[in-house]
């Protein structure tokens, strides 16, 4: 009888060594989700780099920010965007009334963690993964908005905007605002005439 104790493993055994082998998983797994966040959050990123020219473009070519589709969605299918955000949430959009290439306003104001305000024309948001306290200015419907570094248990939206006067450099430069610009090179072109 003796002898038939010493093939096989004990339950007390059998614990011991699930129980180290768990333990080892659960600390694999924490640095996993951290890598996996990480990456959503890399991917956000570059999607809204990617959405905020389209919206550039679509100024250039229509002369005008497109409009917010219900309220504060993205009109994702007219940008060729993605309907929603890395984690799986609808992308959000606010956009000023006059949003004319050549002369944007911006009423809509970000602010920033150290307490700077950059004020703009269209901001789009990623609402991350969850939702904390700290972001409830992000969704209360205003045309204040904040944004800060994400923070595992704080604040994980991220932001992107399009400045007004950026708007107006790329508009120029596309020449849709070529009445403003042909005038100083007329001039620049007088001034070297005169100078022969």
């Amino acid at each position: 009888m003796n002898r038939d104790r010493g093939k096989g493993f004990s339950l007390v055994e059998m614990a011991l060594v699930l129980t180290v082998f768990s333990l080892m998983l659960g600390g694999m797994l924490v640095p996993l989700a951290k890598q996996y966040q990480f990456r959503r959050e890399r991917e956000a990123q570059r999607q809204l780099g990617e959405i905020v020219e389209a919206l550039y473009g679509y100024a250039l070519l229509h002369g005008r920010l497109p409009a917010a589709v219900g309220g504060d969605g993205l009109p994702w299918a007219a940008l060729g965007a993605p309907r929603t955000d890395p984690w799986g949430r609808p992308w959000r959009y606010r956009v000023a009334a006059a949003t004319a290439p050549c002369s944007p306003s911006a009423p809509i104001q970000v602010r920033e963690a150290d307490g700077t305000t950059v004020r703009v024309t269209a901001v789009v948001i990623s609402g991350g993964k969850r939702a904390f306290p700290t972001e409830a200015e992000n969704q209360d419907g205003d045309a204040v908005f904040v944004r800060e570094e994400p923070a595992e248990d704080r604040f994980d939206d991220l932001l992107a905007w399009i400045h007004p006067t950026v708007l107006a450099n790329r508009a120029t430069l596309a020449g849709l605002c070529a009445a403003a610009a042909g005038g100083t090179e007329s001039d620049d072109d007088d001034e070297d005439d005169d100078d022969d």
